[in-house]
Order: structure tokens, then C-alpha cells, then sequence
């Protein structure tokens, strides 16, 4: 199978998408040797990001943002023949680029409304709304999360998974048991 991600967020600030990007990269080259996966960029200065792998490949192009997602990036999923696309963070191509899931991490922006301006709302509802409206599959990072999707969104609940994100590999379970007796004396825990 051909799969395909945009991975423009490793090119940002490091953010919890950008993280969740890197760590399913990550996990995808250690666990995945099967499938071919197609990385899209926008800039290639970033190709560092992505791990080498034999059945990954990276493409890039520089011009800007609306033209990338919605006329570059169809044109080369078609062109290489990707059986599914993944948009890891919130919004999708206005054009379609055929099977394609998208994560919605959150709708923050429809439950917490007063935080966000009205121009903001709209910025983040319209291509939110189309990437849902247009996903073949959409994962909710959360229970709630699904739930507020189909609320907000009048989302199809069938065709949203939940799929928790991982815990860095860095959290792990303590085994020294001078450390276990120090933090049970630090915070006065009886168990």
C-alpha cells in the first residue's frame, strides 16, 4: 500500500501536532517496512526531520500554502499513485486527493469560542468543517473529542476512530526503589 503525509508541521515551531507528527513518523519507520510512505513537505530544508528509511520518500515544493494543499499536493498524491492520504493536523486539501483520514486533535475553537476573534473562528472552522465533511475516515484524539466533532460538526460518529496519542517514550514506568521510596516520601504517599 501507498500511503502519503502531510508532514508540513515538522517544518514549525515545536507544538504538540508537531510532535504527534514526528513520533508517528518515528513509530512508522521502527514498526513498518511493508507499506511505501510519501512525505510532503513544503520546505525542503526540513527533510532532515524524516527518518531515512527504505520505503519512505520525500517530496517538496516551496510556492505558498494555499497553492501547495490545494493544487500541488492533489496533482502529486494522483501522480504517485497514493492508495491513502493522512492529514495529521486539523484541515485537508479543498480538492480531493481521494482516500484520506484526518486528525482533528481538538475543536477547541467551537467549545472555548470566547477565546478565539470572530475572524480567528472563521479561519479555523472553514477548513475544518471541509476536512471532515470530505474525510473518508477522521481519528479523534479523544472520547470527547469524537463526541464534540459529531456535535459541532453534525459528524458521521461511524466514521470517526479514537485513537489516543502515545506517551513519549521518555515516560516509562520507575523501576529503582530509592527513587519509588523518595518520591512516596516527597509527596507523603502511603501506596
Amino acid at each position: 500500500m501507498r500511503i502519503g503525509i502531510d508532514a508540513r508541521f515538522l517544518q514549525g515551531p515545536n507544538t504538540g501536532v508537531t510532535n504527534y507528527i514526528f513520533n508517528l513518523i518515528k513509530g512508522i519507520s521502527a514498526l513498518d517496512r511493508n507499506n511505501a510512505y510519501s512525505f510532503f513537505l513544503s520546505d525542503p530544508n526540513f527533510k532532515n526531520r524524516i527518518p531515512k528509511a527504505g520505503n519512505f520518500s520525500i517530496n517538496t515544493n516551496t510556492i505558498n500554502a494555499l497553492m501547495w494543499k490545494n493544487v500541488w499536493l492533489p496533482r502529486e498524491v494522483k501522480k504517485s499513485n497514493i492508495d491513502v492520504f493522512h492529514f495529521p493536523a486539523y484541515t485537508a486539501s479543498f480538492v480531493s486527493v481521494g482516500n484520506n483520514i484526518v486528525t482533528i486533535p481538538d475543536v477547541i475553537h467551537k467549545v472555548n469560542h470566547e477565546w478565539f476573534s470572530l475572524k480567528e473562528r472563521l479561519l479555523l472552522n472553514l477548513p475544518i468543517e471541509a476536512a471532515i465533511r470530505n474525510a473518508s475516515y477522521i481519528i479523534a484524539i479523544s472520547k470527547n473529542t469524537k463526541n464534540d466533532i459529531i456535535r459541532y460538526y453534525s459528524a458521521d460518529e461511524n466514521k470517526i476512530a479514537v485513537i489516543p496519542l502515545a506517551a513519549n517514550e521518555s515516560f516509562k514506568p520507575i523501576e529503582s526503589a530509592s527513587i519509588k521510596n523518595y518520591i512516596k516520601n516527597k509527596y507523603s504517599i502511603q501506596d
